[in-house]
């Protein structure tokens, strides 16, 4: 589903769970009101956004049916596999891909730094 919509118009509803991967193997989904995270060694975090917003009482442990319902649903959103990690060839680069010009450090006067 495009996010088109979402970015032109913040305002407009969105019903769709988004999913946010973190490294390889761990993943966050947001719904509308359950945030649910799954962790590489399989560590399994929920929260109840309503009644939770800050996110302080990990539910996983004691979920409700509907929770436990929710928390499969959100789950199945998580991919099965991942996408391998991209290796930096050169540790002089930024994030934009251009090379970092060290030569500016070396240009300015000590004395003159506070």
């Amino acid at each position: 589903r495009s996010l088109v919509p979402l970015l032109t118009e913040p305002s407009v509803a969105w019903n769709q769970p988004s999913l946010t991967v973190f490294g390889e193997g761990n993943s966050s989904i947001h719904g509308e009101r359950f945030h649910y995270i799954r962790y590489k060694d399989g560590t399994e975090e929920f929260y109840d956004l309503a009644s939770d917003p800050m996110e302080w009482d990990n539910l996983i442990r004691h979920l409700t049916v509907e929770q436990e319902i929710e928390k499969q649903r959100l789950a199945e959103l998580i991919p099965e596999r991942f996408a391998p990690p991209v290796e930096a060839t050169d540790k002089k680069l930024n994030q934009t891909g251009r090379r970092l010009n060290e030569s500016i450090k070396a240009t300015r006067p000590l004395d003159r730094l506070k």
